[in-house]
């Protein structure tokens, strides 16, 4: 008896370290990320990532060590940078970077959506409806930055 309540306790050790090493490991990830497109201040560290930086797009819940699944949006930290979003699923995630084409991102945010079933046609429209949103915040901040917008092509939205 004492040795399945030991084996117990063990593996709900292991599961729980599984699970937060991917929750740190999107921290870092956004981090490494930040640094790459410049999207963040010198001084700042991974540590400085708050779970509060990285936000489930619905529900704004905080990304945390029990909420790793599902579509975040990620702020920049610095001044005229771009939020970004991760499309994460159970046992990958990927980082969207907002600075590449509309095209590519919404064709990455769709090829999300046909993987992963449990998204209804009112979440689909409210996701799709808030990446545009955000794409045309970052395209505006753009223009504040720079005067215009570089290295982006404006969406071209087919009605049939």
């Amino acid at each position: 008896m004492k040795t399945r309540i030991y084996l117990i306790i063990i593996m709900g050790f292991i599961f729980t370290n599984c699970y937060s090493n991917d929750f740190r490991e999107i921290k870092k990830s956004v981090f490494d990320f930040l640094v790459k497109t410049e999207d963040y201040s010198v001084n700042n560290s991974v540590n400085d990532i708050l779970n509060e930086l990285i936000l489930e797009v619905k529900t704004q819940k905080p990304l945390s060590k029990k909420n790793t699944i599902g579509i975040f949006i990620f702020s920049p930290m610095a001044v005229h940078g771009h939020s970004h979003f991760i499309l994460a699923e159970k046992d990958t995630f990927q980082i969207i970077n907002m600075r590449e084409t509309f095209e590519d991102n919404i064709k990455k945010l769709i090829d999300f959506f046909k993987r992963n079933e449990e998204y209804n046609k009112d979440d689909v429209i409210f996701y799709m409806s808030f990446f545009l949103r955000i794409n045309d915040n970052n395209q505006k901040n753009e223009t504040a930055r720079y005067g215009r917008t570089k290295k982006r092509s404006e969406p071209q939205i087919e009605c049939k």
